[in-house]
This record gives structure tokens, C-alpha cells and sequence, in this order.
């Protein structure tokens, strides 16, 4: 079955293929006609010239057969292309006049719909950027077609009046910014296809979008990348040079009547001596009112201000677009300057950890992003840094209330970057840049473009052995000896002798999540180790989506030797504590209806479980009281400091309540009917919790949506065993007063 799909799609590129090279030639027939009649009327009116001017004395030059002569050679000529000779090899001739570098050597960056490649301009013979938009006209759904189509004209609406002088009474004006050629601020647009009208549109040669811009060296994620990876802090000076080009650039956008909602050091790029914007054709003008179905808009949420995560996660459909959206974002990735990395990051990775999905941990980092009670947690190196630039940035960019945020023509006329003068930008003579690390940051970003995952070499690599699934630990013929890796994306992966091929045994996503533990006891090999890690739902059947104590699964593994089973933990434990490293954690997200109300379901089965009550009442006075320790929402258990202690009680209504010292006030933990579905199980010590009477309470699913366990510790096991019987209890009168058909 499987190999006549194969045959099938293999059939059908081949008739695709077939079909493209028949429009091809028929477009160079007719360009060929229309040349070959111009550049003949073109020769016989210099015939005719000359015979008039010499009285009709001189015989004509050449007989008329080599008129037909010519024309049956210049076809052929014209079989490259209108008259121009043919692409070299790995090459291909884009809109008549340039010549793309194909295969990886010419990618300069890719995405689901477009593909950026080098190329040379045949007229100029400067060097180029063709972006190729995946789909083409006719050959893919109409809507699919339709909305890239849309998303293009707009990109070069939006690219050419960016190129527009400054429009002096244009609001957020600053007087430094008309002294300023905009093409300095922005990558700047040559050329792009045009349909038989000669509008934007795709290219009649072979129905594809193409876009052609200047090329852009590298971006400023690149560059802090590059500083990280040899461990050197930027110098003031630089920091304060690209503070004010990422400044002065995002401000010519607000200038333009525009908001990027995107920004972060990957959407700005260092082209010739300037610092530009880039990713312009998501931009949205400022005052639009946008709504939560608009699928154009994207946004990262370590980099997203908390007026719009406030906008994701509560119940309005609309957002009028600020310029102080940019202006928080441009402020967290100035940021970055110092810290050589994103500064939220470590936030959203330890809730990412506590969530288990990127859609969880979106949600519940936005809700803590848009609370305006939460303090931002920032690497002391950015407050130490700079007096002027702390009261730039920290004080007055990264406020939470939007209202209160400093614009960016404001921000010109702070003392930090006010008298600072950039190479390039504030004159036309380029700055004594390190040339050596300029081309070392090039090539790095070229190697990665053209590097795949699976070239990379491997973290750690060695023998290991593999428990099977079902296998008894002291029982030697249950242990496989498997060739094992971890790759460089941070997936623990083994080469199957069944399969002959390379397979993951467990990804980065589960092992970012996971516990590893050493294994003492009765096992059939001496150095072995336990991962413990949560299973994914769709990989559970109904009981255990029902049982919540039964969704972790462990394996065990063991090394050769006391060395090698170091090597390897050592290793894990790295991915596991900064999976970030491995992998982009913080994925860019697409603003849609679905995203909103899966935001917006986990907020209502989230939020408002912390209800105020009155102790005095009779329904919430206390069964069992004691002080436990909880711990905290985005905390490891195996932290000591991550734990919480706390005034406990179960109440006779079966609430689970608590003394809140933060807000003063007793609070309802669990309502009755959590209590009266919830799961428990005991954690492990010291191998899941750093305090020996642990144990999670887990609320059912609800609508699809499930909840992260609730982590508590008693003093002793008296306390945690009362505790654990005044749930079972609670739950089984419940259980007698549902099948007796009584009120509950």
C-alpha cells in the first residue's frame, strides 16, 4: 500500500514537473516571437536607411535567406531565456535578471510559507535576497492562495512606504529622526514579480512570489548568541551604539504609523552598517482595533507586554494596537544586550516545567506577565549595569501600566543614548567594527543554515543498557544493550538493529520535564539510573487518563562503568535543568479563535479556584487543621525553596481551604466537588520531593483541559495519612449518596 502511494506521488511531481516546463517554453516561444520581430524591423529599417542615404548605389550587405539564418540561431540562443544565456550549474534565473543559489548553500532563512535564498543581480552583479513564496497560483487551495497572495501585496505595500521620505507633522516625531534616510532603518525593497498587468502578483514565467531585497548579514539574535557562546559581556560602548539604532529603527516605524508586535532581537538585522527591521509585512497601524480571529498576527511571549497577554487571556475580542506594545518589547530586548540572553526566559521555562506543554505554559505565563502585582524577575547584571541605562529602560520602558510607558521618540531624549553618536546611522562613514568578528558571526549563521540536527555531533554517546518496559530489574535477560545518544536538540535517541535506522527513544519534551535518580538495590546491573518522566495523554487509554497517579512512566537504564554512568547523568541533567539551550522553548505563536479559547477555558478552570469564604461559617469550619508545607506553582520539590508554609484545613463541607499571608485572607484551595473527584498519590522519597511525607492531589480533566497537581508535604506521616482519610472518606459518602439517589 505504501509503495503505490509512493508510486502515485512520484507520478505526480513528475506531470506537476511536466506541466511547469510546458509553460516555461511556451512563455520563451512568445518572448522569442516578440524579440525576434522587434530586433528584425529593427534591422531592415537600418537597411533601408542605408540604402536611401546611398541613393540605392550599395547593394544590401547580406541576402535574405540570412535574415532567416539569424532568426533560426537567435531561437536557439533564446532557449535560455530571452536572450540571456543560461543560469550556471545550482543556479536558477528568478524574474529574468537573477540568479538564485539553489540547495542549502543558498538558504538564508525559511518559514512554513516563504524561502529566502542568496542570488546575484545580472545588472548590477551586486549581491541579493529572493524570498519564494512556497505556494504558487492554481495549485494549491484557493482560500491557502488567496491569503499568501494578500499577505505579499501587502509586504510590498508596506516595504515601499517605509522607503518614503519622513513625514514631518507625523505623530511620535523626533527632530533626530528627519535627519535620518529610512532605507538606514529598514531592509530595503528591489524588486518583487508582477502578473501580465504589471501588478503585484506572481510571475507569468512559472506563477510563483517572489520578493528581492537587499541582504542582511546577520541578526542582532545572532550576534548575542555569538558573544554568549565565547563568554564576552558587549563593551558600554557597543551596548549603547545598538541600544540607539534599535531605538532609532523602531521609531522611524512608529513614525510610519506602524506597530511591528513582534519584536525581538531575531526580527532586527545588521545590513551593510546599520541595524534594521525586519519581518515587516505582519505590521499592524497603530489605533486598529484587532481582533482575537486575526490568524496574520503573531507574537513570542517572553517578549510580548502585558497589556496584550491581559488581551489573550480575558473575555474582550478586540485590542487597540499602541505604540506602546513595541515599546515594552524593544525595552525587554535591550535587555538582552547584557544578559547575552532573554531575560524572561528562565520565568517561562520553570512554568513550562510545571505545566508540561507549551499551551499551558503559554497561558499561565501570560496571566503572571499581565498581573500587575508580579514584579519582573531580571538578571542582576541588567539593573547593575548602568545608572542611565536602569532608568531607560527598567524605570521607564518595561512599566507595566501602558499608559505610563515612555514612547520611543521619548526614549531618544534619554541621557543614555541622547548624545550617542552611531557609525552609519548618524553618518554616512561605517564604524571600526571588529571585521574579524563580523565574518566570524557570517559564518556561523551560514553553517547553521546549512547544518542539519542530524550533523550535528551528539552530546554524549556510549553503550547503555534499557530495561524493557514490563522487565524485571534483577532478571539480566530483561536488559537490552542498546547503542545510545543524546543528540545535540537534546532528544535521547538509539540505533535500532530491528529497524535499521535511527530512532528517539525519548524527546526534549519529555525530558525537560523529567527526574532523573540513581538506583541502589537488587538490579541485574551495578550503575543503574531512573528516568522518571509524565506519559503523553494521547498516548494513555481511559483508565489511565481517569487514574491521574498512573500518567508517569519509568525508565531504567545502566551504564558500563561508575565513570560512565556519571558522564551520562551529568549530561541529562543539563538538558533537563536548561532545556532552553537545546531548544526554543518560547515559541513564536499564532493569534487565532482556537489559541484564545483554550487561553481563556484553562483561565476559568484555573483562576477563581482561590475563593474567598467566611471561616465563621458553619460549612467551612475545620475536620482536620494542620500546617503543611505547599509548593509553589512554578516549584521543583526537590528545592527546598520552592516550598510554602501554610495554615491548612479540610472543612465539613469538603472545601481543601488555607490562610493566604499574601493577601491576608482565608481562601478556598479546593472546592467540595474538587475534593470529591480529586486523585492522590504519595510522592517518593528523596527520588520526587526533598520532604519525606509528600503527596499531589490531582483534579479530573475537565472539557479537555487538564490541571497540574497540587504538591503538599505534612510534618510527619500521621498528619499526611489523617489528611489522605478524610479525602478517601469524604469521597466514599459522596459515592453512598449518589447510588442511593439522596441529595448531596
Amino acid at each position: 500500500m505504501a509503495l503505490r502511494q509512493a508510486l502515485f506521488e512520484a507520478r505526480q511531481r513528475q506531470e506537476q514537473e511536466r506541466q511547469e516546463q510546458e509553460l516555461r517554453e511556451q512563455s520563451l516561444q512568445r518572448e522569442e516571437r516578440a524579440d525576434e520581430t522587434e530586433r528584425l524591423g529593427g534591422r531592415c529599417l537600418r537597411l533601408l536607411t542605408t540604402m536611401l542615404c546611398c541613393g540605392g548605389r550599395e547593394k544590401m550587405s547580406v541576402e535574405p535567406k540570412t535574415l532567416l539564418q539569424d532568426t533560426s540561431s537567435s531561437s536557439n540562443q533564446k532557449k535560455t531565456g530571452a536572450g540571456q544565456k543560461a543560469a550556471a550549474p545550482g543556479h536558477k534565473l528568478v524574474l529574468g535578471r537573477y540568479d538564485v543559489v539553489e540547495g542549502k548553500a543558498g538558504v538564508l532563512g525559511e518559514g512554513s510559507f516563504s524561502v529566502v535564498q542568496k542570488a546575484v543581480c545580472r545588472q548590477t552583479g551586486k549581491a541579493v535576497a529572493v524570498k519564494t513564496y512556497k505556494l504558487t497560483d492554481g495549485k494549491y487551495d484557493k482560500d491557502d492562495w488567496e491569503s499568501c497572495l494578500l499577505k505579499f501585496k501587502r509586504q510590498i505595500q508596506v516595504m515601499g512606504m517605509l522607503m518614503e521620505p519622513v513625514n514631518t507633522k507625523a505623530q511620535l516625531i523626533h527632530p533626530c529622526l528627519l535627519k535620518i534616510d529610512p532605507r538606514k532603518c529598514f531592509i530595503e525593497l528591489l524588486d518583487y514579480s508582477k502578473d501580465a498587468k504589471g501588478n503585484p502578483g506572481p510571475d507569468p514565467t512559472d506563477g510563483k512570489l517572489y520578493v528581492v531585497t537587499e541582504v542582511a548579514d546577520y541578526s542582532l539574535k545572532d550576534y548575542l548568541g555569538q558573544a554568549s557562546e565565547e563568554r564576552k559581556d558587549l563593551g558600554p560602548e557597543t551596548v549603547r551604539q545598538i541600544a540607539r539604532s534599535f531605538v532609532v529603527s523602531m521609531a522611524m516605524l512608529h513614525v510610519k504609523g506602524l506597530a511591528h508586535l513582534d519584536m525581538k532581537p531575531e526580527n532586527i538585522m545588521r545590513a551593510g552598517a546599520t541595524w534594521k527591521v525586519i519581518d515587516v509585512d505582519g505590521c499592524t497601524p497603530l489605533g486598529k482595533a484587532i481582533s482575537i480571529n486575526d490568524s496574520s498576527i503573531s507574537f513570542s511571549p517572553c517578549y510580548c507586554a502585558p497589556e496584550w497577554a491581559h488581551f489573550l487571556i480575558e473575555d474582550g475580542d478586540f485590542l487597540k494596537v499602541g505604540h506602546q506594545l513595541d515599546v515594552w518589547s524593544v525595552g525587554i530586548s535591550l535587555c538582552e544586550l547584557i544578559a547575552l540572553d532573554a531575560v524572561l526566559k528562565p520565568k517561562y521555562v520553570s512554568i513550562y516545567r510545571s505545566a508540561g506543554s507549551h499551551r499551558k505554559a503559554g497561558f499561565l505565563f501570560l496571566e503572571w506577565l499581565a498581573n500587575p502585582k508580579e514584579q519582573l524577575v531580571m538578571d542582576e547584571k541588567v539593573g547593575n549595569f548602568d545608572p542611565d541605562f536602569k532608568n531607560m529602560v527598567l524605570d521607564r520602558m518595561l512599566v507595566k501600566e501602558a499608559t505610563q510607558r515612555i514612547s520611543l521618540s521619548e526614549v531618544l531624549d534619554c541621557r543614555y543614548i541622547k548624545d550617542c553618536i552611531v557609525p552609519g546611522l548618524d553618518t554616512n562613514t561605517k564604524g571600526t567594527e571588529d571585521a574579524e568578528k563580523d565574518e566570524k558571526i557570517k559564518k556561523h549563521r551560514r553553517e547553521r543554515g546549512l547544518e542539519e540536527v542530524t550533523d550535528k555531533p551528539p552530546l554524549i554517546k556510549g553503550v547503555l543498557y534499557k530495561l524493557n518496559s514490563d522487565g524485571e530489574k534483577s532478571n539480566p535477560e530483561h536488559w537490552l544493550r542498546r547503542d545510545m545518544w543524546l543528540a545535540h536538540n537534546g532528544n535521547l535517541c538509539y540505533y535500532s538493529q530491528k529497524k535499521n535506522k535511527r530512532l528517539v527513544l525519548l524527546d526534549l519534551k519529555h525530558l525537560a520535564l523529567a527526574k532523573l535518580s540513581k538506583v541502589e538495590g537488587a538490579c541485574a546491573h551495578d550503575h543503574v539510573f531512573c528516568v522518571d518522566f509524565v506519559e503523553d495523554e494521547d498516548a494513555m487509554d481511559d483508565d489511565a487518563k481517569a487514574l491521574q497517579d498512573t500518567v508517569h512512566e519509568l525508565q531504567y537504564y545502566a551504564a558500563e562503568s561508575a565513570g560512565e554512568l556519571e558522564k551520562w547523568l551529568s549530561m541529562l541533567n543539563k538538558v533537563v535543568e536548561q532545556p532552553d539551550k537545546y531548544a526554543n522553548l518560547d515559541t513564536k505563536m499564532l493569534v487565532s479563535a482556537g489559541l484564545i479559547q483554550d487561553f481563556r477555558d484553562y483561565k476559568m478552570l484555573i483562576r477563581n479556584r482561590r475563593e474567598k469564604i467566611d471561616r465563621s461559617s458553619h460549612q467551612y469550619q475545620p475536620v482536620f487543621e494542620k500546617e503543611l508545607w505547599k509548593l509553589n506553582s512554578d516549584g521543583d520539590p526537590l528545592h527546598e525553596d520552592d516550598w510554602t508554609f501554610r495554615n491548612m484545613w479540610l472543612a465539613k463541607n469538603g472545601a481543601f481551604c488555607y490562610f493566604s499571608k499574601k493577601e491576608n485572607k482565608e481562601l478556598m484551595y479546593y472546592r467540595p466537588d474538587d475534593i470529591r473527584h480529586v486523585r492522590y498519590r504519595k510522592l517518593h522519597y528523596p527520588t520526587e520531593s526533598c520532604r519525606p511525607f509528600s503527596f499531589e492531589l490531582t483534579l479530573r480533566p475537565s472539557e479537555g483541559m487538564e490541571y497540574a497537581p497540587g504538591v503538599f508535604a505534612a510534618g510527619d506521616e500521621g498528619v499526611m495519612m489523617i489528611i489522605l482519610g478524610c479525602i478517601e472518606k469524604y469521597q466514599k459518602i459522596k459515592r453512598n449518596q449518589s447510588s442511593s439517589g439522596t441529595s448531596s
